[in-house]
């Protein structure tokens, strides 16, 4: 769907500025599941893991990229 594009693009914007040397923003989504969720607090958390997901993902990248460029 659309959210999955806009983070699609979001996360390649991250990637070609990290490249560049620009800023760099980690993030994560979550949607609302009515049969589990049953506090914000539990939409939150799963985009706060994703998040942290996608942080660790890209300071791999960014170890990669500086091995290449050794």
């Amino acid at each position: 769907g659309n959210r999955e594009k806009l983070l699609t693009a979001f996360d390649h914007q991250s990637e070609e500025n990290q490249r560049s040397g620009k800023v760099v923003v980690a993030s994560g989504m979550a949607v609302f599941k009515k049969e589990s969720d049953r506090k914000i607090r539990d939409i939150f958390e799963r985009a706060d893991r994703q998040m942290y997901l996608r942080k660790s993902e890209l300071k791999k990248l960014h170890r990669q990229e500086e091995a290449v460029n050794e």
